[in-house]
């Protein structure tokens, strides 16, 4: 269905307001919201049928003391009991349907679907983040992208806009341009500064070859911002982009499955949670609800996904929220975004740990970037691109980091590379488990 264009507007003002909503506002507003999509979902897709009884009241609201009896739904249930997740029809207002296939970065990879409200209602609260961060509508906006190696290819990538919403009239003058993401750094640094561009997305390390790239080849541009997608990217990427392009990174969080799950807050680089669309749940080992200051799994509900309904979805991140945030919004704070839980590193004895050591550690080994990977049971490889420092390598020091935050057998070697290793989806894995999977059942029991 085509959408009034003034729809998306009285979402987006929405969002500017409940922002601000007191906790009691907001719970009241989800629960209203989680209570349509599950009478929808139980009454209409046969996956739910049996799964959310006790999450209901007899008057149809949520019965939140019993929502934690609602299985998780996990990747695995994606894969192997999609058509049972499909609705047969959409509830009016909710629009068309479509199928989108996921990067794989947690496995195999998973298709899902998606209603239109959904992508709508996620943009307006991209805007919103957008606007948090004063990004100007009226400037030339690249995207590195697209998956068809014939598409937006150098030297004239694609040009297409506006990029910016229909409300703001700067929008008038802005546009996107496209380029392939297998164009080369050298060749992406050219064309960035040859079209004057003012903001840059794509992924944190692609970037930071393009920074890489531009200083090395004396090619001088200053960007407005650039915007992370999918990723959170590390403080050492953060400061060399700030170095080479004179600007901060934009992150936004999100997720094939689930659209746009926060957005970074202006006064630091914690996430906001987009609260109106979806509800997140931090849960630890045994599934109760993490405090401020702890790591647990990420569990989502979207609210607007009646099509497949994701109803506590494990989308595989393992987060740490934070408390009251300066900035004076009222949505909930991510404080970190840990990784993915099948990156986590997994011990003997079916002990799991997602090991973080300090940016500013890299410097310890001279090294520039880095990727520690866990390649046995007992076994962590350290892969790291060298700088131009004179540093002498302080490796015992680095052993010793990581054998205080896993085991102290264990065994760690260090590999210098020229390039960091990146999935056939283009992401950079920082803390990455090798370990194969029979093995991995083997160190869990």
């Amino acid at each position: 269905m085509n959408y009034d264009p003034e729809f998306q507007l009285r979402i987006f003002e929405m969002l500017q307001e409940s922002q601000y909503w007191p906790q009691q506002q907001m719970r009241s507003f989800q629960s209203q919201q989680l209570a349509q999509l599950l009478k929808f979902s139980r009454d209409n897709v046969p996956f739910y049928k049996d799964r959310l009884t006790n999450a209901l009241t007899a008057e149809g609201e949520i019965d939140w003391d019993r929502w934690h009896e609602i299985p998780i739904l996990t990747r695995d249930d994606l894969l192997n009991r999609r058509e049972q997740m499909l609705a047969p029809w959409l509830p009016p207002g909710h629009g068309f349907v479509e199928d989108h296939l996921g990067s794989g970065t947690t496995g195999r990879p998973v298709t899902s679907r998606h209603n239109s409200l959904v992508p709508l209602a996620s943009q307006a609260a991209l805007f919103r983040g957008f606007g948090w961060h004063n990004l100007d509508y009226g400037k030339v906006f690249c995207q590195i992208g697209g998956d068809d190696p014939q598409f937006a290819k150098w030297p004239n990538g694609k040009r297409s806009g506006p990029w910016g919403p229909h409300w703001d009239e700067r929008s008038a003058e802005g546009y996107i341009l496209q380029i392939n993401p297998i164009t080369s750094p050298e060749n992406l640094a050219e064309y960035i500064s040859r079209n004057a561009v003012s903001y840059l997305t794509g992924r944190p390390n692609r970037v930071l070859t393009i920074a890489r790239a531009s200083k090395k080849n004396n090619i001088s541009h200053q960007l407005s911002a650039i915007v992370s997608l999918s990723e959170s990217p590390t403080e050492d990427i953060r400061e060399e982009c700030r170095s080479v392009f004179g600007a901060e990174i934009v992150s936004v969080y999100s997720s094939k499955e689930v659209y746009n799950i926060a957005h970074q807050c202006p006064a630091g680089y914690g996430y906001h949670v987009n609260s109106e669309l979806l509800l997140l749940e931090i849960l630890d080992d045994r599934g109760l609800p993490c405090a401020a200051g702890e790591r647990g799994r990420a569990i989502i509900t979207s609210f607007f996904n009646t099509s497949q309904p994701f109803i506590r979805y494990d989308i595989g991140d393992q987060i740490v929220m934070g408390g009251t945030c300066s900035c004076g919004r009222q949505l909930p704070l991510i404080e970190k975004i840990v990784g993915r839980t099948n990156h986590m590193f997994r011990l003997p004895h079916g002990r799991f740990v997602a090991i973080i050591l300090p940016p500013k550690s890299m410097k310890l080994i001279a090294a520039k970037s880095w990727q520690i990977a866990q390649i046995e049971p007992l076994h962590i490889e350290v892969r790291f691109i060298p700088d131009d420092s004179l540093v002498i390598s302080n490796f015992a020091a680095i052993e010793n980091l990581i054998r205080i935050r896993t085991d102290q057998s264990m065994k760690v070697s260090f590999k210098q590379i020229t390039v960091l290793p990146i999935t056939p989806s283009g992401k950079f894995i920082e803390y990455v488990c090798e370990l194969p999977r029979v093995l991995e059942e083997v160190v869990q029991n």
